[in-house]
């Protein structure tokens, strides 16, 4: 037999009247700390460039990342570069698992396209440095070229990622230590396909939020930057 809303509220009142060592009303925050684990994990969205920067950096191969919204024509697509820790480009493996976390949050009438690598600036540098007394050339400018882009050294591709300019003074003060180098004298430079050679006078050489500096300085692949040292000796 149903009961009128009346008559359940009178039904309700008697029952709570014999009723002891109730329970308070679970709170949220209770509710949220006893849910299943799976619940409380970051949920995969993304919508700003930042949240698909920050997911893309949650992959443990990920040094920094960098998203941009572009018109493409007839809709908006999100381009993702990423700067994989201790290397310059991503492997096959690396590129596919980075697709597939984008894809996790492809959104309707949105492509998402992830670069094959980030836009480099490749480097040219012509360094003039005086030698000290009781050093040779030949061992200063290959000590200087190897502090500069040996395994380790100033350029090292995790020394700069997404916008990280070029400081002259971080640069001279490299040169600076090495044994044999009594004076940093000239510095040029020449961004590929940017600028033309040009005596690097002003304090920063400043990248785009986009861009990433490379100086690779390897003959099998000149157009990733070069460095040319000259050592003057003291008469």
């Amino acid at each position: 037999m149903a009961l009128r809303a009346s008559e359940l509220i009178r039904w309700s009142a008697v029952v709570a009247a014999f009723v002891t060592s109730g329970a308070e009303p679970e709170t949220m925050q209770r509710a949220k700390f006893l849910a299943p684990v799976a619940f409380r994990h970051d949920t995969l969205s993304a919508v700003t460039p930042a949240d698909y920067e920050r997911l893309a950096e949650r992959l443990e191969w990920v040094q920094r990342a960098n998203a941009s919204f572009r018109w493409t024509g007839s809709w908006l697509t999100v381009f993702v570069a990423a700067d994989p820790k201790g290397a310059f480009t991503m492997t096959a493996d690396q590129h596919a698992e980075l697709e597939d976390t984008m894809d996790c949050v492809h959104q309707v009438g949105r492509d998402v396209h992830v670069l094959e690598s980030p836009d480099y600036i490749d480097l040219d540098l012509w360094i003039e440095v005086c030698l000290r007394g009781g050093f040779y050339a030949g061992q200063v400018e290959a000590a200087v070229l190897a502090a500069l882009t040996g395994r380790g050294g100033f350029f090292a591709p995790d020394n700069f990622t997404f916008g990280t300019p070029l400081r002259r003074s971080s640069l001279e003060a490299a040169i600076q230590r090495i044994p044999g180098v009594r004076a940093v004298e000239n510095i040029d430079l020449r961004a590929r396909e940017k600028t033309g050679r040009r005596k690097f006078s002003e304090g920063l050489f400043e990248l785009g939020s986009g861009q990433i500096l490379r100086v690779v300085n390897d003959p099998r692949w000149p157009e990733r930057g070069t460095v040319v040292v000259r050592v003057r000796e003291v008469v």
